[in-house]
């Protein structure tokens, strides 16, 4: 089986989290016996540096080419008109000398808008998955609802990363969804015994409204006066990180939070590893690797529910709580004050066991079997 892969970009050094859900799935299915043709389509702004035109590599066993043109934030009909010729040109490029393949499967909503009319050309299912914030909000933009009206329906399959944004493009599309969560990739992730004195939480994001990172520090610095020996490290960057800086020096906890800028994934293992707790209090989330990640380091979280931490945070692994500051103090209390009913080492082997690659290709492999096995018989033999 070969699958076409469409993707936002590739990972590099300088953007290492673009196309990182993508690519990590594209490995996951190789791994597993699938032949994967990765395309990037790269529309972003000037802004962006990079090499324009088609570049080709191979990402451990995964072919890559990117196509890249600068496009950025122009109204959805021109933005779509040009990345469908570029899709176009790219396919052109690579599939001159090749049988096509069996299905394409675009991640998130923009790609499968503009795989659309590819995969009618070729009469090959199209599946997408949605990973897209946006897509799970009470109110979707215009161009999202335009989107989502064209193209989920005529997919053969749409996979979503978690249960609320399954049931919201059902009660925006009435489209059932099948629910897959991102393949995280746990390897660098270990449990590790923390015994410093100090009580020490640890959360990882954009410092950015939609992490609420302000209202984590306020909340902490209320916990902090019930408990003082204890500490919050951030790690992450963003445009609120002044304003974070400025609250901290306001509610005197310059000893107390260190904001640690952004970290790859090697330094964000290494705070784990000496650290008791994570928590994030995201305003929303599709899914959340970055709680995933700490509890395969074996810490017991804290979490909103805002659309993907539902899923996987139970009583077993951490809290799940809701948006206001008295909640995130009191789960903070608790977690401080029960911490002895919390396994780590439990934690961490039961998040491996379920956020494998191999775990997570198996089920998109048999996805991917049960839409070609319903494909009328004409079909199945031209592919």
């Amino acid at each position: 089986m070969e699958v076409l892969l469409i993707s936002r970009g590739l990972p590099q050094e300088k953007y290492p989290l673009f196309g990182i859900f993508e690519l990590d799935q594209a490995k996951a299915l190789v791994s597993q016996g699938i032949q994967v043709t990765f395309f990037a389509v790269d529309i972003r702004s000037l802004r962006r540096k990079r090499k324009w035109g088609i570049s080709h590599e191979n990402r451990d066993g995964v072919d890559c080419y990117t196509i890249s043109i600068p496009i950025g934030a122009v109204p959805l009909g021109i933005k779509s008109f040009l990345a469908e010729k570029a899709l176009n040109i790219l396919y052109k490029h690579v599939y001159a000398k090749r049988r096509k393949p069996d299905l394409i499967h675009a991640h998130f909503i923009f790609q499968g808008y503009i795989a659309q009319k590819l995969a009618e050309k070729l009469n090959i299912p199209l599946v997408i998955t949605e990973h897209s914030s946006d897509m799970n909000y009470e109110k979707l933009s215009v161009n999202n609802i335009r989107m989502g009206t064209a193209v989920y329906p005529r997919a053969a399959r749409v996979i979503t990363v978690g249960k609320p944004l399954a049931e919201n493009i059902k009660k925006n599309f009435a489209v059932e969804c099948t629910v897959i969560p991102n393949i995280v990739d746990t390897s660098v992730f270990h449990c590790a015994e923390h015994t410093d004195d100090v009580f020490t939480f640890v959360s990882v994001g954009a410092v950015s409204e939609r992490k609420n990172m302000l209202g984590l520090i306020a909340a902490f610095a209320k916990f902090h006066k019930i408990h003082q020996d204890s500490c919050l490290w951030i790690a992450g960057d963003g445009e609120q990180m002044k304003d974070a800086q400025t609250l901290i020096s306001q509610l005197q906890l310059q000893d107390c939070v260190e904001m640690k800028g952004y970290q790859n994934r090697q330094a964000i293992s290494g705070l784990f590893d000496r650290a008791d707790a994570f928590v994030l209090l995201s305003r929303t989330e599709t899914f959340g690797v970055v709680y995933i990640e700490a509890m395969a380091a074996g810490l017991p979280v804290i979490a909103t529910r805002c659309g993907g931490p539902e899923d996987f945070v139970n009583e077993t692994n951490g809290l799940l709580i809701g948006h206001t500051e008295e909640e995130a103090v009191q789960a903070m209390c608790e977690m401080y004050e029960q911490y002895s009913r919390y396994d780590r080492q439990s934690i961490s082997d039961e998040t491996h066991r379920k956020f494998s690659g191999r775990q997570i290709a198996a089920q998109i492999i048999e996805a991917y079997h049960d839409i070609l096995k319903k494909q009328p018989e004409a079909e199945k033999e031209a592919i």
